[in-house]
């Protein structure tokens, strides 16, 4: 990226809306949101920086990333894979991780000392275009589980974002969930909601329920908005 270019790309990382600091799974959705809003000029040239430890492409050995960071629940996250934004320009490779350094661009070296990192990971700068990969499912050896038998593993094939377009609205549902999840770490909350506050998966179900307790409806209500708030976003930047 020319100086100019990069003037541009850190004036735009810094008026981006915020993402809610909810670290137990989404870096693919705020990194694609994140890259979308981007002017076309800065989108241009951005790159997705994928990371990757053992356990999400070797059935054989143990390893997943954490956090280096003290943060509420830092000590609980784990993660199959880590992806923040990617640019080269004129003042070095800068990386633009939307929950880890909102608005900042930052040094790789930096952002891999907010990971806690085994080996033997491995990392790769891809197109920004690129959403996420296809997992191969469980490999079958013929033979009882290794010790450390991982499943799900990344099988190299990466694709772009066709969610909305299909009706899924998968990153807006994908955020606002984030929200929430963000609010109930903060404190506060109904048992029910709670009780799924690691479990991002579980917890997008739940908010999608009808039959939650009333003390659940204020924070029912406020996924129902960012959901909306999200997808107007989105769909304005194309």
């Amino acid at each position: 990226m020319s100086e100019a270019e990069t003037e541009l790309l850190l004036r735009a990382a810094g008026s981006l809306p915020e993402f809610s600091p909810y670290l137990f799974s989404g870096c693919h959705d705020r990194a694609h949101a994140a890259y979308v809003l981007l002017p076309a000029a800065v989108r241009a040239k951005a790159g997705k920086v994928w990371l990757f430890p053992p356990a999400r492409y070797t059935s054989a050995i143990a390893g997943k990333l954490g956090l280096n960071l003290a943060v509420p629940y830092g000590e609980k996250v784990e993660w199959g894979y880590h992806v923040a934004l990617y640019f080269k320009t004129s003042r070095g490779d800068l990386v633009l991780d939307a929950a880890l350094t909102p608005g900042q661009l930052i040094s790789p070296e930096r952002w891999f000392s907010m990971m806690k990192i085994p080996a033997p990971s491995f990392w790769t700068v891809l197109d920004g275009g690129l959403y996420l990969f296809n997992d191969s499912g469980t490999p079958s050896f013929g033979r009882p589980p290794w010790p450390h038998r991982n499943t799900n593993l990344m099988n190299g094939y990466f694709y772009r974002y066709e969610g909305d377009a299909a009706g899924s609205n998968r990153i807006p549902l994908n955020l606002a969930r984030d929200a929430v999840g963000a609010a109930l770490i903060a404190g506060g909350g109904c048992p029910a909601l709670r009780a799924a506050i690691t479990e991002p998966e579980n917890l997008l179900e739940l908010l999608r329920r009808t039959d939650l307790p009333a003390d659940c409806a204020p924070l029912q209500e406020r996924f129902r908005t960012e959901v909306q708030s999200w997808s107007q976003r989105l769909s304005q930047a194309r």
